[in-house]
């Protein structure tokens, strides 16, 4: 047994046995999470949220006949035959039953356990010391979010496991009057930084007060260059994706398409294809659940099989799919091993874990000249895979201006052709970066983890309002 989930294992078993009736698979599928979220403002603790859910899920059938049903642990009796007694409960606030797991105190309180996690040094030493930010007269916020969900599967077929996933992530807000001019009023900068228990290089290794610090000043640089940004006429130019954001793109782009249950759509199918390329050959994505600072990372998947690594795109060919095992892909190539979902009340879905492409050879600095627009952040957008077209907000944009200089635009729309656009990729930089992302699909939101260095694509249309 997973250490840390012996208790949910054994509840997840009980279940399956009431439910199993012999007519048909059934997974049970049982989770435990405490999440703590911390606001501040001006540095200073305006509320703290602690909750704790449990609950359970019951997945019946295959195909189109497969139901899913869940209940929380205090009403188990829902899911249950009439008559069959309710199994045991996990011990409130425990992790595991410390007779089958030593590794767990039982008499934890996780809301202490977590308070160490609630860094509430964001941006308030920046503020008080910093001269320019009071002159500013802004307000800065931040929200500190650390949460634990451990889980367990178990189904009729013999699969069965469990694994323990913490996350953590920092945002910071800045908020000041923009200039008036052109219609600009307030104005927000964002930043944020997020990962897992294990930490990575880079912003994960700064000591937790220099990294709110520098949250809070990035927030603050962003909406001093937004302040001045100004519209543009619509243009087709060279766009350059920054690291980390350029696999955000990538992964709406590219990874929702080879997800199982997308590949029948017509929109879906131009970039699923197997073995058709759909990029330059300096373009190579892979799907890995391993790295610690991943906020999709995992060892065992929502369904409690194994998951590997998945190369998806080699060389600019397509080589592979996202699968799971209640959704197997038409091709009948997937692996499963995808099977996420976001809370026991959902059931699985094929879905990515970390998009990571890997680094060019092209020096980040040579993608840049006069005329480019750079792309720093992107906000809301779509991929509709029935029609193949895309369409993004980018939160955080710079037209390269003669001499190099950045010209801040803002409200910059991106919109086009998936197939066209990946097309139109040229040049893969060396400067791969980490970012994580929230991504909704099915009114399900995971978290994502993304590792890519900055691409540059030639001729995108986009527009500026």
């Amino acid at each position: 047994m997973t250490p840390g989930t012996a208790d949910l294992e054994r509840l997840a078993r009980d279940v399956l046995a009431a439910c199993a009736d012999g007519a048909g698979p059934v997974q049970v599928f049982a989770e435990e999470t405490v999440a703590l979220r911390v606001r501040c403002a001006q540095g200073e603790r305006v509320e703290t949220v602690l909750e704790s859910t449990a609950g359970v899920g019951v997945a019946t059938g295959t195909g189109a006949e497969r139901r899913y049903a869940f209940a929380p642990l205090d009403r188990l009796d829902a899911l249950l035959p009439a008559g069959r007694p309710v199994p045991a409960l996990p011990g409130a606030g425990r992790g595991a039953d410390p007779g089958t797991d030593p590794s767990v105190d039982p008499g934890a309180d996780p809301g202490a356990d977590l308070e160490r996690w609630a860094l509430l040094t964001a941006g308030a030493e920046a503020w008080r010391q910093d001269p320019e930010l009071r002159r500013a007269g802004g307000r800065i916020w931040s929200d500190e979010e650390f949460s634990r969900s451990r889980r367990a599967v178990v189904d009729s077929d013999g699969t069965a496991g469990g694994a323990v996933r913490e996350r953590v992530r920092k945002r910071c807000w800045y908020r000041q009057d923009g200039d008036g001019r052109d219609g600009v009023g307030r104005v927000t900068g964002a930043s944020r930084w997020s990962g897992g228990p294990g930490g990575s290089a880079g912003p994960d290794a700064l000591d937790p007060a220099e990294r709110a610090d520098r949250l809070a000043r990035a927030a603050y640089a962003q909406a001093r260059a937004l302040a001045a940004a100004r519209p543009h006429p619509a243009a087709t130019t060279p766009v350059v994706l920054a690291a980390g954001v350029s696999g955000a793109f990538l992964h709406e782009l590219v990874g929702h398409a080879l997800e199982a249950d997308h590949l029948g759509r017509p929109g879906a199918a131009f970039v699923a294809q197997p073995g058709r390329r759909i990029a330059t050959a300096a373009l190579t994505v892979l799907d890995d659940p391993n790295p610690p600072q991943g906020h999709g990372s995992l060892s065992v998947d929502d369904e409690g099989r194994p998951a590997p690594v998945l190369r998806l795109v080699e060389e600019g060919r397509v080589v592979g799919r996202i699968g799971s095992g209640a959704h197997p892909s038409p091709f009948g190539d997937h692996a499963a091993g995808r099977g996420r979902r976001q809370s026991y009340r959902f059931p699985a879905l094929p879905r990515a874990c970390n998009t990571v492409v890997l680094p060019g050879r092209t020096p980040a600095a040579e993608l840049l000249e006069p005329g480019v627009l750079l792309v720093r952040a992107l906000g809301g957008g779509e991929v509709d895979l029935r029609g193949g077209e895309f369409t993004f907000v980018a939160t955080e944009a710079y037209r390269v201006g003669p001499r190099g200089e950045l010209d801040p635009v803002r409200d910059v729309h991106l919109a086009g052709s998936v197939t066209a656009t990946l097309d139109r990729l040229v040049a893969v930089g060396d400067d791969p970066a980490w970012d994580n992302i929230s991504c909704g699909k099915q009114g399900q939101w995971l978290g994502i983890g993304l590792h890519a260095p900055s691409l540059r694509f030639e001729d995108l249309r986009w527009e500026s309002t």
